[in-house]
């Protein structure tokens, strides 16, 4: 399908995104429609991005396309308003596309416009980042407001460019009349959502979200929850209180809206009836492995002398199956030595494991108050003295042109022939951030046998970092231990 005028604008904001330009062009370049134009928009960056988003632009879109250039960071809610603005009537509906981030089907275009020839008024998709979690849109609700819906549209989101010009512009600010810096997908996408209720959700992940790249917000951020800064939740809050516009659209005068609506909905329900099935198999099965689960209790608290309120702890992620696999490791190993890496909540089983067969255990961690807590429980058993509780903060390290944060270990004394090293938790928000952990370890105590066990925390990226391993450490060995979660055992 090919249209003489331009129906599209794509609109990409960036600042500092040289190294992904390429990408996200190429990404465009291959959509199954040509028919439009790209707002680009330089945040005032300070690498090649100017120079390379100039060249890709000319050679892959010559005549398409409108390049802003800031002196100063603005921001994406501010560019939006600043530039949008001035040309969106040109076009029938606009897109957004991060330009550190990719369209990943090649027909999204062409679909999203067959929307808006059907008089919808926000388009949108699912996306996938680029360590494939799928994300969590959903259809909205015509008949509720959007504001109480929660965050259903982030990526692939497109709406019609003349509901954008609506906009007052004290909806890109804050109180104090500051532009909003963060959270500015729903800076735009909320005030635009107000004034319809024209919704298409096309349910395919057709675009690529790149969450490693550092300069995202949730990345800057090392209390960061999943792909939200702290900064981004408090604008957020900011941006869903403010006043809903009117709602001038709706969808009951349009012939095929309402009924197509309807389909969905059905569909979504048989789709919830599976999911209910699929729920009530998981639970038969766990029902079956209580009393698996009751002896191995029974077990570890009467034989080991583990307290139930510690076995209990955190039911959901302690694993009764694994610490009592661990007992039976360091039973193979008893002259061994443990290094516990942040294992967080199975630390204290792991110490009274170690301190009942006299093993050496030293834990880990930059969060001091968890090694209080732990410390706190010990000592009601006296266990005080049967391990160092080590509060070390991450240091910089450098690996394949990357910078990770990891705990500094040269210095850590080994008096065994053999070392066991756990990493159960992650402990750092900071993506692949465990991936230093073996090459640390295999550079420090190559001259000792060691036995290293990962817990997969985040199948998608610990899957990365295991076959990084593996294809740069081939001499040592992995194996696969499935309890109520997933293990790697690694020895050298």
């Amino acid at each position: 399908m090919e249209e003489e005028c331009p129906k599209a604008l794509i609109f990409m904001s960036g600042r500092n995104c040289a190294g992904y330009l390429e990408n996200a062009f190429t990404s465009l370049k291959n959509q199954t429609v040509s028919n439009f134009d790209i707002l680009f928009v330089d945040d005032a960056s300070t690498d090649d991005t100017f120079k390379i988003s100039t060249e890709l632009l000319n050679q892959y879109f010559p005549l398409r396309f409108h390049h802003r250039t800031n002196s100063t960071p603005r921001g994406k809610s501010r560019n939006a308003y600043d530039y949008l603005n001035d040309i969106c009537s040109k076009y029938l509906f606009v897109a957004i596309l991060d330009p550190d981030d990719s369209l990943c089907d090649k027909q999204i275009l062409e679909l999203m416009l067959n929307e808006y020839y059907q008089q919808f008024d926000v388009v949108y998709t699912n996306f996938i980042s680029d360590k494939g979690v799928v994300g969590p849109n959903e259809r909205l609700n015509p008949f509720i407001s959007p504001r109480d819906q929660g965050w259903k549209t982030s990526h692939f989101f497109s709406f019609r460019a003349s509901l954008f010009q609506n906009i007052p512009i004290d909806y890109f600010q804050d109180s104090f009349g500051e532009w909003i810096t963060s959270a500015c997908d729903q800076v735009i996408a909320y005030p635009i959502l107000d004034q319809t209720r024209r919704y298409s959700f096309i349910k395919r992940n057709a675009y690529t979200y790149n969450s490693s790249n550092p300069m995202s917000h949730h990345n800057q951020d090392m209390q960061a929850t999943g792909y939200t800064s702290r900064n981004q939740i408090k604008n957020s809050k900011l941006v869903v209180k403010k006043p809903s516009l009117p709602c001038t659209r709706l969808l009951n005068n349009i012939p095929g809206m309402l009924e197509k609506f309807i389909g969905q909905e059905l569909l979504a329900l048989t789709e919830n009836q599976n999911l209910v099935l699929s729920k009530i198999e998981n639970l038969f099965e766990q029902l079956s492995l209580i009393p698996l689960k009751n002896k191995l209790l029974d077990d570890l608290s009467t034989k080991e002398g583990i307290p139930v309120d510690w076995l209990l702890e955190k039911r959901n992620l302690l694993d009764l199956g694994f610490i009592n696999f661990f007992a039976g490791e360091l039973n193979n190993h008893i002259n061994c030595s443990i290094l516990d890496i942040h294992s967080n909540f199975f630390t204290k089983a792991l110490i009274k494991l170690a301190s009942n067969r006299s093993i050496c255990i030293l834990t880990l961690s930059n969060n001091k108050d968890i090694l209080d807590t732990i410390d706190n429980s010990l000592k009601s058993l006296n266990l005080s003295n049967s391990v160092s509780l080590i509060h070390h903060q991450l240091s910089s390290i450098s690996l394949f042109e990357n910078n990770y944060q990891m705990y500094e270990m040269d210095k850590i004394e080994v008096f065994s022939s053999t070392l066991i090293v756990t990493s159960l938790s992650n402990y750092s928000n900071l993506p692949f951030s465990r991936l230093p952990i073996l090459f640390k370890l295999n550079s420090i105590f190559h001259n000792l046998k060691f036995i290293f066990i990962y817990k997969i925390i985040d199948p998608s990226e610990d899957s990365e970092i295991i076959k990084f391993w593996a294809s740069h450490l081939g001499n040592l060995r992995f194996e696969i231990l499935e309890f109520e979660n997933t293990y790697i055992k690694i020895n050298n």
